[in-house]
């Protein structure tokens, strides 16, 4: 851009010392003719201004020259150009688009958590326990008026609490058992990885609600149904940004017994992770408010083999599984101002291998103890950054850093039954150990009446 500042009828001699620069990106060129002089402001590079240190100011820079003349972006370059280095890097850095950290955490604490209390239901049960009974784990009608009515709840540590059984005879043909669940999560999982400060953990909490049906289908062999909602939310480590999730899916599972013992029990989910994410970007001063939503494929399964061993009032033995999940992350874009995002993010996939022991009580004994103890090993890598572009803007994405996936890790749960006649009392726990990305504890406890 060329201005005419001053003109002189009688001619111009000399010229003006020590011009300034306007800012860290605009500089002032001046030239002199007969009787006029004309200033050009030219734009440099945010590549030359930003901090080598910081991967999102350098992201950023790349979008930012990029971009330069996209009409949709003109209310962006015309508050940051006239800035400092150091505000123009501390600006860029605030935009850090550390939802998507976050928003990848939830989905994955909400799969997981319901293949748990899959697992944890099918190695419960057996074709004995069907006999029209219909078991109610947990609190499942107060947990949800409870929640619709906390909306404000924030908080992978993640702790659950899913209560034990009451189970009602009579209900259901005396070959199926129905039941009806629901528990609390919370925890906390590592924060993305590029992003200043990078101080703490992102935190999140919800609750989810299941029911199903069972049938047995023959000597030692059963199948079922369920479906199951999950509703997680959270914040990041550094203020101003939260996502949430909800996790919506039905299940298809069973087992069955051979003889000598041998246990194979298998399922298999489909359903929808749709997210929300918010951040607050501030430009010089105007704060935008930044929303993002998305409905991702979930697919999973596992397959488990186990083999129990008498040991008295107890059983003790083995156990192995695969599991595989596939969550179809995919393009989606921010809605509320000049700062907004479009993001271009890579499915998550995962293939474990599970390797353990379990050891329970036996059924109808009036103590009830169980413990199980089982290493994890990840064979996949997931994505370790996403793209990303201003919406409107021109050019490649830019390349931003997520928080990656551990590799091995420990699980371990214990809980104990008591039954005094009308009333049971349950505690029960879980815990991983030594897992970094997605640190997960569950809690449950319950007093069971019957009438």
């Amino acid at each position: 851009m060329e201005y005419v500042f001053l003109t002189a009828e009688g001619g111009i001699t000399g010229t003006f010392d020590n011009v300034a620069n306007i800012s860290a990106i605009l500089t002032p060129t001046l030239t002199y003719g007969p009787a006029s002089v004309t200033v050009a402001i030219d734009a440099g590079l945010y590549e030359d201004v930003v901090s080598g240190a910081s991967p999102v100011q350098q992201a950023y820079a790349q979008l930012l020259d990029n971009s330069r003349g996209a009409a949709a972006l003109s209310g962006l370059y015309g508050p940051l150009d006239m800035q400092s280095a150091a505000t123009i890097q501390a600006t860029l850095d605030s935009w850090a688009p550390r939802t998507e950290t976050l928003r990848g955490s939830l989905a994955t604490v909400a799969v997981d958590n319901m293949a748990r209390f899959t697992r944890d239901r099918l190695q419960r049960l057996d074709e004995a326990s069907m006999g029209g009974t219909l078991a109610y784990i947990g609190r499942p009608m107060q947990l949800a008026a409870l929640n619709m009515t906390a909306a404000g709840a924030d908080s992978a540590a993640v702790r659950s609490d899913s209560a034990p059984m009451t189970v009602e005879q009579g209900k259901l043909p005396d070959d199926m058992s129905g039941f009806l669940a629901g528990g609390y999560l919370d925890g906390d999982s590592r924060a993305m990885a590029t992003a200043v400060p990078a101080a703490g953990r992102d935190q999140f909490d919800g609750f989810y609600l299941a029911g199903g049906v069972e049938k047995a289908v023959g000597d030692g062999s059963l199948v079922g149904f369920s479906l199951s909602y999950t509703d997680v939310k959270g914040n990041t480590a550094v203020a101003g940004q939260s996502a949430k999730g909800t996790l919506v899916q039905g299940t298809l599972y069973g087992k069955t017994r051979f003889a000598g013992g041998v246990e194979l029990a298998a399922q298999a989910s489909a359903g929808a992770f749709g997210s929300k994410t918010t951040r607050i970007a501030d430009l010089v001063g105007t704060p935008y408010t930044l929303t993002g939503e998305d409905s991702s494929l979930v697919v999973s399964g596992e397959v488990s083999l186990a083999k129990m061993f008498d040991a008295g009032s107890m059983e003790v033995g083995p156990r192995a599984a695969l599991r595989a999940t596939h969550i179809g992350f995919s393009k989606y874009k921010e809605t509320g101002g000049v700062p907004a995002l479009v993001y271009d993010r890579d499915s998550v996939d995962s293939v474990q291998a599970r390797a353990g022991l379990a050891l329970s009580g036996k059924a109808g004994s009036r103590i009830q103890p169980y413990l199980n103890a089982d290493y994890v090993h990840e064979f996949k890598d997931a994505p370790a950054a996403f793209g990303a572009n201003f919406v409107g803007g021109l050019g490649p994405n830019a390349i931003f850093g997520l928080a990656g996936t551990d590799k091995d890790w420990a699980e371990v749960g214990a809980g104990l039954t008591l039954s005094t006649g009308n009333v049971d009392l349950s505690i029960g726990a879980d815990t991983t150990i030594g897992r970094k990305d997605v640190s997960n504890q569950s809690y449950r406890g319950s007093v069971t009446f019957h009438f």
